[in-house]
C-alpha cells in the first residue's frame, strides 16, 4: 500500500505529464482568442478536466498490462486499441459537456474544425502516460532488483562471518578451560578465580551470538581482551607482560567482533605459554587519517613463514577474510616475522563509527 507521501510523488509526477500538452494548447487557444489568456486557459482546463481524470484509468491499464508478455504485434494493437478508446471517451465527455454548456452552435464549430487534431492529441496523450507508467515500472523494478540484490548480498556476509567467527569462538573457549584445568592442579584458589572470569567471557561470547552482533566498538573488544589477559595471566603470573597503547579516539571505531582476541591467544600460545621465561605482548591502536590500525606483537621465537601451518595460520586468515568481508579492499592484514625475532601483525581498516552489515539490513 502507498504511503501519503508516495502518493503526492504520483499526483505531481503524473500532473507534469499532462502541463506540456496544458501549455501547447493554452497557446494555441491564446492565437485563436485573439490574445485573451482568461479564455485560452479557460477552454484548455475545460478541455483537459476530463482526459486528466481518464488518464489515471490509462495509468492503471498500462501497468496491468506491463506486467504480462505479449507478441510485440498483439502489444501494439491493444495499445492502440485502448489509445482510441481513451480518445474518443475523453473527447465524448468534453463535447458532450460543451454542448450543454455552449450550446449546439458552439459544439457544430468544434467538431467541424478540430475533432481529427483531437482525437491525434488523444492518442498522443495516452502513448505519453503510458510510457510514463511504463519507465515508472521499470525503475521500480531496477529499485527492486537492487535491494534483493543488496538483501541477498547481506545475507551472504552474515552467513560467511557467523561461519568464520564459528571457527574462532568454540576454538577460544576450549583452549580457556584447558587452561583453567591445568591451573586447578596447580593452585586451586586461583582456579575459583579464573572460573568466575570465565564466566564473564562466556556471557559476553553468548550474547554476542544471541543478538548476532557482527561488529562492536574498538574499546569493547579490547575490553573483552582484558578480561581474557586478566584470566591467563592467573595462569602465567609474570611470565605474562603486557604493553598497552591504546590511542582514546580509536575506541570508537567498530570493527568485526573476535578479531583482536585470537591474536592475543596467538601470541600467548606460541610465544608466552612454551618459554620458561615468558615474554611480552604489545597491543597498539591509533587512528589516523580516517584509518584504523591495530598492531599486537610479541618477542617470542617467531616464525619462518608468516603464517605458521597450524591452528594460529586459520584464525588468522579468518580475521582477514573477515575484514575483506566488511571492508573489501580498503582493509588488510600484515604479517611480519622471523625466526627468533617475534611475530607482528598489524591490521589496518576504514575508521567506520557504526556497524556496516546492520547498517545494510
Amino acid at each position: 500500500m502507498k504511503t501519503v507521501a508516495e502518493k503526492i510523488l504520483w499526483t505531481l509526477r503524473y500532473s507534469l505529464g499532462w502541463l506540456p500538452f496544458f501549455a501547447l494548447y493554452a497557446v494555441a487557444m491564446h492565437a485563436d482568442q485573439h490574445g485573451s489568456w482568461a479564455k485560452a486557459l479557460g477552454y484548455t482546463s475545460f478541455y483537459f478536466v476530463p482526459g486528466f481524470l481518464l488518464g489515471i484509468g490509462v495509468w492503471w491499464f498500462v501497468g496491468k498490462v506491463s506486467e504480462r508478455r505479449f507478441h510485440w504485434g498483439k502489444f501494439l494493437g491493444i495499445h492502440l486499441t485502448a489509445g482510441l478508446v481513451f480518445s474518443f471517451a475523453w473527447h465524448t465527455l468534453f463535447y458532450s459537456a460543451l454542448g450543454l454548456v455552449a450550446g449546439t452552435g458552439v459544439l457544430n464549430q468544434f467538431q467541424s474544425a478540430r475533432i481529427m487534431w483531437m482525437m491525434l492529441i488523444g492518442l498522443l496523450v495516452y502513448g505519453v502516460v503510458g510510457g510514463m507508467r511504463s519507465v515508472q515500472r521499470l525503475v521500480g523494478q531496477v529499485r527492486e532488483r537492487e535491494l534483493n540484490g543488496a538483501k541477498a548480498e547481506n545475507l551472504r556476509v552474515r552467513a560467511e562471518m557467523d561461519a568464520l567467527r564459528g571457527q574462532l569462538d568454540p576454538h577460544f573457549l576450549f583452549n580457556t578451560l584447558h587452561s583453567i584445568t591445568a591451573l586447578v592442579r596447580e593452585d586451586p584458589v586461583k582456579a575459583e578465580e579464573a572460573l568466575l572470569q570465565f564466566g564473564d567471557l562466556l556471557r559476553h561470547v553468548i550474547a554476542t551470538k544471541r543478538d548476532g552482533s557482527d561488529e562492536l566498538p574498538l574499546g569493547e573488544e579490547l575490553a573483552f581482551v582484558d578480561r581474557y589477559l586478566e584470566l591467563e595471566k592467573l595462569r602465567l603470573g609474570d611470565r605474562l607482560n603486557v604493553e598497552r597503547d591504546y590511542a582514546r579516539e580509536a575506541l570508537v571505531y567498530w570493527i568485526p567482533t573476535f578479531t583482536v582476541q585470537p591474536l592475543v591467544e596467538n601470541a600467548i600460545r606460541h610465544a608466552v605459554a612454551p618459554c620458561r621465561e615468558g615474554g611480552t605482548i604489545k597491543i597498539h591502536a591509533r587512528v589516523e587519517a580516517q584509518r584504523l590500525t591495530i598492531v599486537v606483537e610479541d618477542n617470542g621465537p617467531g616464525a619462518a613463514t608468516p603464517v605458521p601451518d597450524t591452528k594460529a595460520g586459520v584464525g588468522l586468515a579468518a580475521i582477514s577474510q573477515r575484514l575483506k568481508l566488511r571492508h573489501d579492499t580498503a582493509a588488510g592484514m600484515k604479517i611480519e616475522t622471523a625466526p627468533g625475532r617475534g611475530f607482528r601483525v598489524t591490521l589496518e581498516l576504514p575508521a567506520v563509527q557504526n556497524a556496516i552489515v546492520d547498517s545494510v539490513a
